[in-house]
């Protein structure tokens, strides 16, 4: 799930920040800035052609995000979240997952990104500042 310090209505943070009841689910996040740069690192390197998981190292459940969120003024209200399946299902448009990835590969050829609790953490601490 990609991630970043823009307010807009894709980004993950934005959603978690004004949705007003939470799904819980834990998953891989990638820093969308970090992961271009990289990207670029391996295209100028001209690593082999493959598929590259590129996601911070970790996974982090929504319920932290939101918690971080609102602890750093973000989120205005404390984090709700939906109770049952069917209240889920009622809710959502479609149907959600959650994944966690094995980001080693691109580590072992050079290009590691930040843990996840530390990219996490910046990209909260910048949108905070916009507030």
């Amino acid at each position: 799930m990609p991630f970043s310090t823009d307010r807009e209505n894709r980004n993950l943070l934005a959603k978690l920040a004004c949705y007003p009841k939470i799904l819980e689910a834990r998953n891989s996040l990638t820093d969308l800035k970090e992961m271009i740069s990289i990207s670029m690192r391996m295209l100028l390197a001209r690593v082999p052609q493959g598929i590259y998981n590129m996601t911070n190292p970790g996974a982090v459940s929504s319920s932290h995000i939101a918690e971080l969120l609102y602890q750093h003024g973000i989120r205005k209200e404390p984090p709700l979240f939906f109770s049952s399946k069917e209240e889920i299902a009622a809710a959502m448009r479609a149907p959600r997952s959650s994944c966690v990835l094995d980001s080693s590969k691109i580590s072992r050829m050079g290009f590691p990104m930040r843990d996840i609790q530390v990219a996490l953490e910046d990209a909260v601490k910048i949108m905070a500042r916009g507030v």
